[in-house]
């Protein structure tokens, strides 16, 4: 930052935002921009790489205001944002040192260790899972300010076990929310478009992107992978685990209800549904429930069918998102309205909901429950 410009400043350099665009530049890659150490300095200015706070912003650059600004500004042209992150040590006067000495490595003398001959830095001690934490923590901070990503420095120094639990997990938490079991490899295959834990001894992964589905047994371990392409799916949004351990989905290139094992091999296809209804769908969710399916177009409504794929009933209930077919109700949301049907007698309940309950990224209904997952919590509602 200081060499790019007379100034040195987040605000100097937003002025050249739209040559850079100009020439073709589609990410911009931006040194560490934390506080440099002072103790050990090496030269009059230090060097990036000796970090002295990990969640501030050095202010010989400018505020934070300033750097949340120049990325957001950074996005609106179109551009992404990523930067340079210091894992394999902090600078000589990080506040870790003298507040958290067991995050650092010793040397002969019981000091933090020195890596390398970079003297102005200390070695941080990945064996110290309290250390992992805190810098898994201070890096979903810059998260925070709307930056996509980091170079990360020395990576090769950093043990492989730290950076599989940097990256997302799934974690099955128990009812006092302690985590009991860990998936470390949720990114595998890209961004993850659905997750079906309605089993107790099965958890479903399907990534749309790479058509590929992913069962998890009760410990988060892999059981299977099934590439849904050597299968000729190509093209589907909806899938969920069956009651008896198989894998229902949508297929929307041959209009086709389909169920497979867990390996993957083909157990059912329906007929084209195009042939039933003169019309294509969109199914976005499939539930199992008490022997039937219920599919979900957004647009069109609820279908309701058997393990056969025989048509039993069609409700016009539509617009709803966070769609559940659950227990003897058919549950969503629609704006700021809880939306609960009952089939057996055709009730429909709509009940505005809380403002905190309208924030939630995603809701989760089961039979007397209402999961609501904020960015850094989950809320969990009595359903009456």
């Amino acid at each position: 930052m200081r060499q790019y410009t007379q100034e040195g400043t987040f605000n100097a350099f937003a002025k050249h935002l739209d040559r850079l665009k100009g020439m073709g530049v589609q990410t911009l890659w931006f040194m560490p921009v934390n506080p440099i150490s002072k103790l050990d300095r090496k030269g009059t200015m230090g060097s990036y790489y000796a970090v002295a706070d990990y969640r501030a912003v050095n202010p010989e650059f400018g505020t934070l205001a300033d750097w949340k600004r120049i990325v957001k500004t950074i996005h609106t042209k179109g551009m992404k944002v990523i930067i340079d992150w210091v894992p394999n040590h902090t600078g000589a006067d990080h506040p870790w040192v003298t507040k958290y000495p067991s995050f650092f490595v010793k040397d002969s003398t019981g000091k933090p260790a020195v890596p390398f001959d970079w003297t102005d830095t200390r070695q941080l001690d990945y064996n110290n899972r309290v250390m992992q934490d805190s810098m898994i923590a201070s890096m979903k901070y810059w998260l925070t300010t709307g930056i996509d990503g980091f170079r990360c420095d020395v990576a090769w120094n950093v043990p492989e076990s730290f950076w599989k639990r940097c990256i997302d997990q799934l974690k099955k938490i128990n009812e006092k929310g302690d985590s009991i079991a860990v998936f470390n490899n949720i990114r595998k295959y890209g961004k993850v478009a659905q997750i079906d834990a309605s089993n107790p001894l099965r958890v479903l992964l399907y990534y749309k992107d790479f058509s590929t589905i992913v069962v998890l047994d009760r410990l988060l371990n892999v059981r299977s992978t099934i590439d849904l392409r050597k299968q000729d799916i190509f093209q589907t949004q909806a899938v969920c685990l069956s009651y008896d351990n198989g894998i229902w989905l949508y297929d929307e290139f041959e209009h086709k209800l389909k169920k497979l094992d867990e390996e993957g091999k083909l157990l059912f296809a329906s007929t084209d549904f195009r042939q039933l209804f003169d019309e294509a769908f969109s199914f976005t969710t499939i539930d199992d429930q008490d022997g039937f399916l219920y599919l979900y177009d957004k647009n069109k409504g609820v279908y309701v069918f058997d393990y056969y794929g025989s048509l039993k009933n069609i409700f016009s209930l539509t617009g709803y998102d966070n769609f559940n077919a659950v227990g003897k109700y058919i549950t969503g949301t629609r704006h700021d309205s809880l939306m609960r049907y009952q089939p057996s007698n055709l009730l429909l309940q709509e009940v505005k909901m809380p403002e905190t309950f309208r924030k939630a990224q995603s809701i989760l209904f089961t039979a007397t429950k209402a999961y609501a997952l904020k960015k850094d919590e989950l809320e969990i509602y009595q359903l009456r």
